[in-house]
């Protein structure tokens, strides 16, 4: 007889297949700038192998630092009701969100736009006619930005990047912020390695302090184990929340923040009704910052 995790797998891969019928992929890869001044507007914004791109067409002041709180949560399509009241909440207490599977939607648009925030949404896919993928959004406009974005190899359904860069002011120094969001349904860990190396490429030749976070699927020891080793390699380390309410499947939790350079002030990971990940939520202060 079939486990239940084994069950809850085949029945969640199921659920996603038939997603997947009404889904579109574009053939190049968009990111979409909400700034609160016009409607979102796609355009390819590639990473270049360690090179980061600059957005020239606006200026780029510095976050003030030397405290960033952060904000990571899989948002499940904008589908769970009170998301945006939540979103407005967190996004109050934050100064930097990274969101994973972000609907490209008014409602998400006004959110952002309300709290204050400068966004980059890394496009997936097209889910009903609304571009779906991850948000990186901040009190400012990145210094520069990127995306990429990985295939699931049994769906064909991309999983996206967002890679930022920020000032910081208060040190004159410049954040690299990854958030991801991970492939899913793989035979083996081949393409789950290869998505989290291209992010580490693209981060390699950053000296100053960094964030990766998102949502990495790491439903089994084994992808875990593939997760640790990939941070490691960037002088990476995780933060874990004292009590930790992170949401899990197949007994392991699949969000995490991982940090180089900055200090843990706190973590946490409170329970919504919003979605079906909790968030994760953390105060970081520059290394050496009083």
């Amino acid at each position: 007889m079939p486990s239940v995790s084994l069950y809850r797998a085949t029945l969640a891969g199921a659920l996603v297949a038939l997603c997947a019928a009404c889904a579109s992929v574009p053939p190049v890869q968009h990111a979409f700038a909400l700034d609160g001044k016009s409607a979102p507007v796609g355009s390819p914004l590639p990473c270049a192998g360690g090179t980061p791109t600059a957005d020239k067409t606006r200026p780029a002041p510095a976050l003030p630092g030397p405290t960033v709180r952060v904000l990571s949560w899989n948002l499940h399509k904008n589908d769970d009701p009170g998301w945006d009241a939540d979103l407005a909440r967190f996004a109050a207490q934050s100064d930097l969100l990274l969101i994973q599977e972000a609907l490209l939607t008014p409602e998400l648009t006004r959110v952002v736009r309300d709290a204050g925030y400068d966004g980059l949404l890394a496009g997936s896919f097209t889910l009903k006619g609304r571009e779906t993928g991850v948000l990186s959004a901040a009190r400012v406009a990145p210094a520069s930005a990127c995306v990429q974005r990985a295939f699931e190899p049994l769906l064909q359904l991309p999983k996206a990047a967002a890679i930022t860069r920020y000032e910081i002011g208060a040190a004159d120094q410049m954040l690299a912020v990854a958030n991801v969001h991970a492939i899913n349904f793989t035979l083996g860990l081949g393409d789950y390695r290869a998505q989290l190396q291209a992010v580490a490429q693209e981060l390699a030749d950053h000296r100053g302090p960094m964030i990766v976070a998102g949502d990495f699927n790491s439903w089994s020891a084994s992808r875990v184990e593939v997760l640790a080793e990939v941070m490691r390699s960037l002088g990476l380390a995780e933060v874990l929340p004292e009590t930790d309410t992170r949401s899990r499947f197949m007994g392991q939790q699949l969000d995490h923040v991982y940090v180089r350079g900055l200090d843990v002030v706190n973590v946490a990971a409170p329970q919504v009704q919003s979605s079906d990940h909790n968030p994760v939520l953390a105060t970081l202060r520059l290394a050496g910052a009083r």
